[in-house]
């Protein structure tokens, strides 16, 4: 993403989901690795962005940081 891109309004914020259970890797005895989902968030403008997760079960783990 560019700067130019990150300046427009309609693109200050940023959301990546990490699906760690669906890994293709496996342990050392050959088992399949499973780990956390993360959904990472970003809102980079002056006001709050909602987000919709709807049908995901999440927990906060950072609130808001002014």
């Amino acid at each position: 993403m560019s700067d130019v891109d990150w300046d427009q309004e309609s693109s200050r914020c940023l959301g990546v989901h990490f699906v760690g259970d669906s890994l293709f890797e496996t342990d050392g005895r050959g088992r399949r690795l499973i780990d956390d989902n993360l959904l990472l968030l970003i809102n980079a403008h002056h006001e709050d962005i909602a987000f919709n997760a709807a049908g995901i079960r999440w927990v906060s783990l950072l609130g808001c940081i002014a």
